[in-house]
């Protein structure tokens, strides 16, 4: 069996899909070859991972649950070699198989071939499909992606998905140098992703760094994502384009898209719990692109995430402001959730406090 392991875990609470394991289907390099008889392998050794998170039949499971498992990380799930392999159905089969919920990204209409799979995994649990796409712009696209999936037919994979009820989206990979953070691009990125119904749009790269612009064509190569130790940005460890971020966060509010995908709830105990740490977590996300404090809101989130108690039961006895790991800082906004408070109103504010706060400074 080959060294590469395409199923990796995420040992990080939160990232921008929530996503506990990512599975890359389909190495494309000269260091770790396609071994379809190798992937089998891992494929059980995940299958076992799973029967792991399976609460049913056990109301007292303290085992998280997988957020999302991402198929599509490092590349396309659905390339030619699919039709042929069926790696990726195999593993929406396990997914399916443990009531897990899935994030598919992919640029190709062979992922309509398994619509009824994840359609199978969203009325069990939670589905959603991102289209992913480095530009809307049909000569650019041409340029980078020039044997890909033209932009008609990833409509059309959209399209389709929305018929079957699943949440669509679009995810903006690679990240361009001097392009994608353009205000023109962001600008037609989210027209079109309104114009076409979608959920969210993506941004995998907002933490790379886009200090250094493009001169030329030349120059349109993918930026890195730079590796944080901590799998957490802090203002002082964050490199990006501050003015790149404010105008993404405007024009998410202006067409009314999220930054965002949803998170997969259980049944149980932690189903409040989980809802309590993705609202705070969300909140976090969008405090970072307007340049204001967020670390506390994460470290908050991450401790209501492992709870091994329900979270009710801390509030009716009045002891939930004063565990050890709530932050000072974040009562107004846990008091605020709690109190029904909607997330996206406290988000909407964020832009008058971040103004004032660049004021202030």
């Amino acid at each position: 069996m080959s060294d590469f392991n395409p199923i990796t875990e995420n040992v990080q609470f939160d990232t921008d899909f929530w996503h506990k394991y990512s599975v890359c289907p389909y190495p494309n390099s000269e260091e770790h070859p396609y071994q379809p008889l190798g992937f089998t392998e891992h494929l059980r050794i995940f299958d076992e991972l799973l029967t792991g998170s399976c609460i049913e039949g056990d109301i007292n499971c303290k085992i998280p649950i997988p957020d999302q498992i991402w198929i599509g990380a490092g590349c396309d799930p659905y390339c030619h070699m699919e039709k042929r392999e069926r790696i990726t159905r195999r593993v929406l089969e396990v997914i399916a198989k443990h009531k897990c919920s899935v994030f598919v990204a992919t640029r190709n209409t062979l992922a309509l071939r398994d619509i009824d799979l994840i359609q199978e995994i969203h009325e069990n649990s939670y589905a959603t499909v991102a289209i992913t796409c480095s530009s809307l712009h049909i000569k650019t696209l041409r340029d980078i992606e020039p044997r890909a999936t033209s932009l008609k037919n990833r409509k059309l994979i959209v399209k389709r998905f929305q018929r079957a009820g699943i949440r669509t989206g679009l995810m903006i990979t690679p990240f361009i140098r001097g392009l994608s953070n353009s205000n023109a691009e962001l600008e037609k990125i989210f027209r079109w992703s309104a114009e076409n119904n979608l959920d969210f749009v993506l941004f995998p790269n907002l933490s790379v760094d886009l200090r250094m612009k493009a001169k030329n064509n030349a120059d349109l190569i993918q930026i890195k994502r730079k590796a944080h130790p901590t799998g957490i940005l802090s203002p002082l460890e964050y490199p990006g384009d501050a003015s790149a971020d404010r105008t993404i966060f405007e024009l998410s509010q202006k067409y009314d898209i999220s930054l965002r995908i949803g998170r997969f709830c259980p049944s149980d105990f932690r189903k409040e719990n989980y809802r309590f740490a993705a609202d705070l977590a969300n909140l976090a996300f969008y405090r970072r692109l307007c340049n204001l404090p967020f670390r506390a809101l994460l470290k908050v989130a991450r401790s209501v995430n492992s709870l091994n108690s329900d979270i009710q039961n801390l509030i009716r006895l009045n002891s939930l402001f004063t565990q050890p790991w709530m932050d000072k800082s974040v009562l107004p906004e846990a008091m605020a959730i709690l109190s029904g408070e909607s997330v996206r109103s406290m988000i909407k504010s964020f832009s008058t406090l971040s103004v004032s706060v660049e004021k202030h400074e």
